[in-house]
C-alpha cells in the first residue's frame, strides 16, 4: 500500500502555488518575493513569487537552473519542483 501511495504522489504535478511555497521554504523568497525588503530587482525580473503565474515568464534554461539552485533542498522538495518544471516544459511544447 505504501508503495502504491508513493507512486501516486510521484505522478501528481504540483501547482505553481505549491511549488512557490517549496521555493519560499528553501530560501528563494528572500530575493524572489517582491513584498520583502530583501527582494532583489534582478531576481524579481526573472520571477516574483507573489505572481500566481510566476513561472510563465521564465525561459527553459531559467526553469532548469532553478533545480540546480535547490541542490541542498530536501529530496522531497527537489522532487516536487522537478515535477513542476518537467510539466511546465511539457505544457509549452
Amino acid at each position: 500500500m505504501a508503495l502504491f501511495l508513493a507512486l501516486i504522489a510521484a505522478a501528481v504535478v504540483p501547482t505553481a502555488g505549491e511549488t512557490g511555497r517549496v521555493l519560499t521554504a528553501n530560501g528563494c523568497g528572500q530575493c524572489h518575493d517582491g513584498a520583502l525588503a530583501t527582494a532583489k530587482p534582478a531576481a524579481l525580473a526573472i520571477f516574483d513569487l507573489r505572481d500566481p503565474a510566476w513561472s510563465a515568464r521564465m525561459s527553459e534554461p531559467q526553469l532548469r537552473a532553478m533545480l540546480g539552485r535547490l541542490r541542498r533542498a530536501p529530496r522531497d522538495d527537489l522532487d516536487r519542483v522537478r515535477r513542476f518544471v518537467d510539466a511546465e516544459l511539457q505544457r509549452r511544447k
